[in-house]
Order: C-alpha cells, then sequence, then structure tokens
C-alpha cells in the first residue's frame, strides 16, 4: 500500500506518466480521421465563442465547460482541427492522471502504473468524447480519497469534482452525484465517518462551488437560465429521451455476426460481452463491500465500482462501441485494483497485455489509426484549412467536391444552411452557422422548426446543403422526415440544383428570389440510406 509520506512523489509520477502517454498516443492518432458530425460539433461551437456568442443561450450546445476548455486552449494551440484536438487533449492528461492516481494506490511500480496508462489511453475513443472519459476518471478519484479518508476536505474535494462535471456535462453532474451519494451512504452504513451532517455539508458546499461558473452564468448573462430550462431539462420530457437509440449488441445474438470476418466477430463478441460484464462485476463487488467487514480495504475498487455503475447509463441507451468506450475506463481502473491487491505476481503482469488485447479487438471499428494500418490503400489526405488529415477516399472525395463546389458559387458573405449533422463542414468551409442549431439530427417539433425557418428569413441564407439520408436505416430519421416543416420551406422557397461532383447523399439548394442561378435543377433521383456510422456520425469504420 501506498505510504502516505510518499503521495506527492506518486502524484507527480502519475502527472509525468500521464503527460507523456497522452502525447504519445496523440501524435500516432491525431491526423487520422475526421467526424462531420460530433467532432464538428465540438469544433463549431468552441468557434462560436470566438464570434461573441454564449453556449446554450447563443446556439445549441452541451453544457458550455467543455466549449470554453476547448476556446481556452485554443489560444495557445490555434483556431484549427489540430488546435482542437490538442486542446480536448489537454483535458485528456488531467484524466488520465486522475486514473493514474487512484491506481497508484494499489501499487507503487511505476512501470505497473505506465502498462496501466497504456490500457487506458487506448480505450479513450472518439477523441471528440474526452471529456467524458477524463470526467469519470475525475470522479473516481475524488470517491477514492474519500473512501480512503473521509475527512471534510475529501468531502468538499467528492463535492467539488460533482460540481465540476456538472458544468462540463448535465450527465456527469448526475452521475457524480449519484456515485459519491452512494459513497456517503455506504461509509455510513459501515460506521466509517463520526460526523455524516458535517460530511455531506461539506459535499453539499463543494458541489455549489464547482458549479460555481455555471451559477455565475445563469446570474449574469441575460435570458441563459431561461434557455437552459428549456433546451437542457424540459426538451427531454418532450423527446422522452436524451439521445437515438440503438439496442445492446448481446453478445449471444447471433443474426449480429452475419456476414463477419473472424477478425471483426471478434470485435462483435467482445464489445458485446462487455455490456454484460461490466454492470455484473460492479453490482457484485458493491454487494460484498457493503456485507463484508473487509468491503473498505480497497477504496480505489470500490469508487471505480461506484463510479462505473452510474456511468453505465450513458451507454444503455444508444449502445454502440463508442458509447461503450466513454463508460469503461472506471471498470479497467477496478480490474488493475482488484489484480494489484492480490500481488500475485504472474496476475499482476499478465492483465495489463490481456486487456490491451481485449481493448484492441473492441476498439478496431472505431479507431481509424488502426484501420489506416490495417488497410492503409484505403485513406487518403485532406487539406483541413491547411492542416493534413488522413481519411477515408470517400470522405475526402465529398469534403473536396463540396469545398469547390461552394467556392465555385456562394460569394464569400453568403449564408450557408447545412443539414442535418455535418458542422464539422462550417468551419470547413469558414461559413458562420446562421441558425441556432448544427446539430439537426433529433425529431423537432414545429416551434423548434419555425425558430430554424426564421433565422434562415432572418439572415438571408440563401443557400442550404441538405444530406437527406435514413439514419441507422430508419426511414423516420430523414431530415425530410425529423424536420418536415423546415423541409417544406426548403421545396417552397428554394430551388433544388444537380452539380455533377456533388456526392449523390447531398442536396444543393438555391433560394428562389435570388438573382443568379448558375446550376441546373435537380433531377429526381432515390434517396440513399445509410446508417449513422457509415455518413455522419462516427469515425470511419472498416
Amino acid at each position: 500500500m501506498l505510504l502516505q509520506d510518499r503521495v506527492g512523489e506518486i502524484w507527480m509520477v502519475a502527472a509525468i506518466l500521464a503527460l507523456v502517454l497522452v502525447a504519445v498516443s496523440h501524435a500516432v492518432r491525431v491526423r487520422v480521421g475526421l467526424n462531420l458530425a460530433d467532432e464538428g460539433f465540438l469544433w463549431n461551437g468552441a468557434l462560436r465563442i470566438y464570434q461573441g456568442k454564449v453556449p446554450i443561450r447563443d446556439y445549441k450546445s452541451y453544457d458550455p465547460g467543455r466549449f470554453y476548455w476547448v476556446w481556452a486552449w485554443m489560444h495557445l494551440f490555434g483556431r484549427g482541427i489540430l488546435g482542437l484536438r490538442r486542446s480536448v487533449a489537454a483535458f485528456q492528461v488531467l484524466g488520465l492522471w486522475a486514473g493514474l492516481t487512484a491506481i497508484s494506490t494499489q501499487t507503487d511500480s511505476i512501470l505497473l502504473l505506465a502498462l496501466a496508462g497504456v490500457v487506458l489511453v487506448l480505450w479513450m475513443l472518439p477523441r471528440h468524447k474526452i471529456f467524458e472519459h477524463a470526467m469519470s476518471l475525475i470522479t473516481l478519484l475524488a470517491l477514492t480519497l474519500l473512501i480512503q479518508s473521509p475527512t471534510g476536505a475529501t468531502a468538499f474535494g467528492a463535492g467539488l469534482a460533482v460540481g465540476f462535471g456538472a458544468f462540463m456535462g448535465r450527465n456527469h453532474g448526475v452521475y457524480g452525484f449519484a456515485a459519491t451519494g452512494s459513497t456517503l451512504l455506504l461509509l455510513t452504513l459501515k460506521g466509517a465517518v463520526d460526523q455524516p451532517t458535517a460530511l455531506l455539508a461539506l459535499w453539499a458546499l463543494g458541489i455549489v462551488v464547482g458549479y460555481a461558473p455555471m451559477l455565475g452564468m445563469f446570474l449574469f448573462v441575460p435570458n441563459m437560465f431561461r434557455r437552459y430550462l428549456d433546451d437542457k431539462v424540459l426538451v427531454f420530457a418532450s423527446r422522452g429521451g436524451i439521445d437515438l437509440t440503438l439496442p445492446i449488441p448481446w453478445p449471444w445474438r447471433l443474426q449480429g455476426y452475419a456476414g463477419l470476418s473472424l477478425l471483426n466477430g471478434l470485435s462483435r463478441f467482445f464489445a458485446g460481452l462487455h455490456f454484460l460484464v461490466l454492470p455484473l462485476f460492479y453490482l457484485g463487488t458493491l454487494g460484498w463491500a457493503t456485507v463484508s467487514p473487509q468491503g473498505l480495504n480497497n477504496p480505489c475498487l470500490i469508487a471505480a465500482c461506484l463510479t462505473g455503475l452510474f456511468y453505465m447509463h450513458h451507454a444503455t441507451s444508444r449502445s454502440d462501441v463508442n458509447h461503450l468506450c466513454q463508460v469503461t475506463q472506471p471498470f479497467l481502473v477496478a480490474i488493475f485494483a482488484l489484480v494489484f491487491a492480490t500481488q500475485a505476481p504472474a496476475l499482476i503482469w499478465l492483465t495489463p497485455p490481456v486487456l490491451f488485447v481485449i481493448g484492441l479487438l473492441v476498439i478496431r471499428p472505431i479507431e481509424p489509426r488502426l484501420q489506416m494500418l490495417e488497410t492503409p490503400d484505403r485513406f487518403v489526405a485532406v487539406d483541413v484549412l491547411g492542416e493534413q488529415i488522413f481519411t477515408l477516399h470517400g470522405m475526402a472525395n465529398q469534403l473536396n467536391s463540396i469545398r469547390d463546389l461552394i467556392d465555385t458559387h456562394l460569394p464569400a458573405s453568403d449564408r450557408l444552411f447545412i443539414a442535418p449533422m455535418g458542422a464539422l463542414l462550417y468551419p470547413f468551409l469558414q461559413k458562420e452557422t446562421p441558425v441556432h442549431s448544427d446539430f439537426l439530427h433529433f425529431p423537432e417539433g414545429e416551434e423548434k422548426q419555425d425558430e430554424i425557418i426564421r433565422d434562415l428569413a432572418d439572415n438571408q441564407v440563401n443557400w442550404a446543403l441538405v444530406q437527406n439520408v435514413a439514419l441507422d436505416k430508419r426511414d423516420e430519421l430523414m431530415f425530410k422526415n425529423t424536420h418536415p416543416k423546415v423541409w417544406a420551406y426548403l421545396e417552397s422557397d428554394f430551388l433544388q440544383l444537380r452539380p455533377d461532383t456533388l456526392h449523390k447523399r447531398w442536396s444543393f439548394w438555391q433560394r428562389k428570389t435570388d438573382m443568379f442561378s448558375p446550376l441546373p435543377p435537380a433531377e429526381p433521383r432515390a434517396e440513399p440510406s445509410a446508417t449513422t456510422d457509415e455518413t455522419i456520425n462516427s469515425e470511419q469504420q472498416t
């Protein structure tokens, strides 16, 4: 067990390891893969702060914390796609440090910490969701310290993590609140605290302090609270969910393996297995900890299970590999904490390579660098505002054809509407977003659609670029069905054009009242059908 007088030394070692491992991973991954939807949503959202706009109030966004983090670091790293990725990597260092520091309570071996760090970094995908990985590890560390030493300081620190997490994302606040609250309850039931009321008060104070930036925005940014309430709280009651759902890929569903190679079949099997193993492991471990006199002897293990149990919710709605990766960090830390505590050399040294190989299998479908290593001829470089990024031929061709089309036919000052999920195209084409949201994947009611139409009219938008595909192979998720009133407005006030160079998944529109019409009207053609993974919502797929 780590000696108290070595805490500072080990924490510094964890910081150095985190910095080195993230730097290496970043160097390997940074120039491969593009995500038009989610990564574009983060990039364009941060750039809109430069335009004087406030996240949530002035445009659709996650909670403001991550956008202001990226915006601040972009002053150092630049506003391009690489500047975005480096800014996110800075938060990754913080999260990995937290994870390694928690694991260090069970070993003071620098080599074991480094091997554990390699496994944690491997799973940190997709890159634009690093905040999810990092916040789960920050919460985990706060709980580890609280269980290890339930004092006023650690209770305040746990609350601080909850409040800060909520500023980065409401879901992190909810998961952190549930996990830390459950930890305080467990400590009370086990008789590990003398003054639970005092700890509870300090924990609550920590939440307020951690959430102070958001509270300040509610107080001092006009209309912020009302927009937050409408778009971040009440909206979910009307939608009935927080995301477009995908069923859990249980490993025994044989139809999911049809047509897959052996390697792809193994990837699917281990991904599905994680959806089963993680909650069972958490519940079993926490059940033992509750009834066993030795239940609190491994603080890191219990903290990881409490954190992981509530974070599992994030992967139960849209149950794909992307979301699985975002909730796996606590599980990996729990395994390391459990194995390192056994002091069984063979098991200890075998665990990191086994977890690494399993991780490689699971992440293959969403890891562009691995795909580029497997099939390098499928990738080609594309210029993204002067920065070279390697992506699939199809993606590169689409980007180049869209850029050529816009450069040829749109005056620099003309506004362009892009829908539904091509947010990355706004900075790629150096166009400001003319509507409140650059992410229009969810079915919207008439009020929200009227807002889009007003924005198009008020901002004198004469051009539109629309990808009307069936997301997740569901026709009801085509843009014309999720936003029928906007689609009708386009058909009424715009003329659909058909440039020969434009990919069939995209349609190009020009307002009828615009004086200059350089392109012929579009001929009728079959509407393409594609899954989210294949077109716009993830990194390149195998």
